[in-house]
């Protein structure tokens, strides 16, 4: 089984393409990925935020995702875990599971 590890991508602050050119099984996103808030809005920042886990789900066959503390900057803690479930559904994600 190959894994591989990402953290610290901050997509606010831009787009990042992760490949998968080494056919890898399992991609572990590390925290610090994006502020959950943005995956709700209608702005440039959440179309990267939702482009970004959609591109993946079809890239990696699994992905772990452990959120970090900046997942949840002007956000509520609390519900973190409920948007990102949210959203996966709405854009019929399976293939990336939340890990606390």
């Amino acid at each position: 089984m190959k894994l591989a590890i990402a953290s610290d991508l901050h997509v606010e602050f831009g787009d990042i393409d992760l490949e998968n050119k080494d056919n890898v099984d399992v991609l572990i996103l590390a925290g610090d990925i994006c502020m959950l808030k943005d995956l709700d809005k209608q702005s440039e920042r959440g179309d990267i935020a939702r482009n970004f886990f959609q591109r993946v789900s079809q890239k990696f066959p699994r992905t772990l995702y452990v959120m970090g503390n900046h997942e949840h900057y002007s956000g509520d803690f609390a519900k973190g875990e409920q948007r990102f479930q949210e959203f996966c559904n709405a854009h019929f994600i399976s293939n990336i599971t939340l890990l606390e």
